[in-house]
């Protein structure tokens, strides 16, 4: 027995409940299904769930961070460097059943 098992994993929902164009939820960064087949998940798929958030929400920083590079070289009137190349390996989905979002994907936007 895993200790995933032992112990209830918390929904990681901060009570936002909003979507973005690509149904991710920009609160807690689920996806539509992972939002509704939540109570549906083993806790291990739960674990799963929330490691993606966490990939989610570190992407975004990241996406943000640099888009506030880019506007503060703009703005000091420097050419800012081209955007790198989305990278082609998505993590494995939490479900084998994919919705519009992607299930597993970190692409947010």
């Amino acid at each position: 027995m895993q200790q995933s098992e032992l112990f209830p994993v918390p929904n990681p929902c901060i009570g936002v409940c909003q979507s973005n164009a690509k149904g991710y939820c920009m609160g807690c960064l689920r996806s539509r299904t992972e939002r509704q087949k939540w109570n549906d998940f083993m806790p291990a798929e739960k674990m799963r769930v929330i490691e993606l958030c966490d990939l989610r929400k570190e992407k975004l920083e990241a996406v943000l961070a640099l888009k506030k590079e880019r506007d503060t070289m703009i703005a000091q009137g420097i050419e800012p460097p081209p955007l790198p190349v989305k990278p082609k390996s998505q993590p494995k989905p939490v479900s084998d059943e994919q919705d519009e979002a992607g299930g597993g994907s970190l692409d947010l936007f």
